[in-house]
């Protein structure tokens, strides 16, 4: 899957399509970008995991993802940075798959899943959303583009005839967060090992982050209040699904709701109250291309799911 992944990566900088056909090239695209990832964290999670196989899996990925990394800063022409780009964007899934695999070994019950979900889709929330967090001050700063293009999975943009060609270093249109894809790798392992719905959850996440990932940019500039729709968080849908799904699959004893409960009670306040206060003026995105491309005329602007 990986492999596959790779190689349509590489694939869509050389791609150029007429200008009447952009639109659903770029709709095709992005949805294989983003089933694929998560498709190979499922078939991934199915492996019964433990920690010795987990750590192996994330240095390998990390070094693959690094090295990579630094392969496309030595790179002398855009076909072999796309290359090394692919190889490391790879390389990224690999140690989110690793990472993932190794948080749910240390979950001892299923029940553990659900006060985890509920607390990451309110962190993750509050890191988008409220002034103080992660990606609000990078947005604010315009530091975002830049940023996620080293460490997040990129969706890459297909280009049309009339547009300059990008020889094989494809350029980005869209980023999934390295935690988002993580935590999916979590939860899936945790599924299969606590003999849960993993299946329907792969059925059921699959489209629902697409539909997100399409609002994000459909809605690059819009606002619901003080939400920005350019950027929104992947946790919040990710943990939602899979409670959802596997709603019936949950037994908690008295103290388990009770943690759970004054969870959510307490932290959709707080988080609400974070994001409705004075928000900060935010910037547009600065214009930026891949380092081997940067030029006055070929500019490209990029968003964050």
């Amino acid at each position: 899957m990986l492999v596959l992944l790779a190689a349509l990566r590489i694939a869509v900088g050389y791609v150029a399509v007429p200008l009447a056909f952009e639109a659903p090239a770029s709709a095709a695209v992005t949805v294989l970008f983003m089933v694929l990832p998560i498709a190979a964290l499922f078939l991934g999670a199915g492996h019964r995991w433990d920690l010795r196989q987990a750590i192996p899996i994330v240095v390998l990925g990390v070094i693959v993802h690094a090295g990579s990394s630094e392969l496309i800063r030595m790179a002398t022409g855009p076909a072999a940075a796309g290359i090394f780009r692919a190889t490391g964007q790879a390389g990224l899934v690999v140690w989110c798959m690793g990472v993932g695999a190794a948080l749910a070994c240390l979950l001892k019950d299923r029940n553990m899943l659900l006060p985890i979900a509920a607390f990451l889709a309110l962190f993750d929330t509050w890191l988008v959303f409220a002034p103080e967090g992660l990606v609000s001050q990078a947005l604010t700063k315009g530091h975002a583009p830049i940023a996620l293009s080293s460490v997040a999975l990129a969706i890459p943009k297909i280009a049309a005839q009339d547009t300059p060609p990008t020889n094989g270093y494809a350029q980005d249109l869209a980023y999934i967060g390295p935690a988002d894809l993580l935590f999916l790798a979590m939860f899936f392992t945790a599924l299969y090992r606590f003999g849960m719905r993993p299946r329907a959850t792969l059925k059921a996440v699959a489209p629902v982050l697409v539909a997100y990932l399409f609002v994000v940019l459909r809605f690059p500039d819009a606002s619901v209040g003080p939400i920005r729709l350019g950027a929104l968080p992947a946790l919040l849908p990710i943990g939602l699904t899979v409670l959802w799904v596997n709603r019936k699959e949950f037994k908690l004893v008295r103290d388990e709701r009770i943690i759970t409960w004054a969870l959510i009670l307490i932290g959709i306040p707080l988080v609400a109250w974070r994001i409705v206060v004075t928000q900060p003026t935010v910037d547009p995105y600065p214009d930026w291309t891949p380092p081997l491309e940067r030029s006055d005329e070929d500019l490209l602007k990029t968003y964050k799911f």
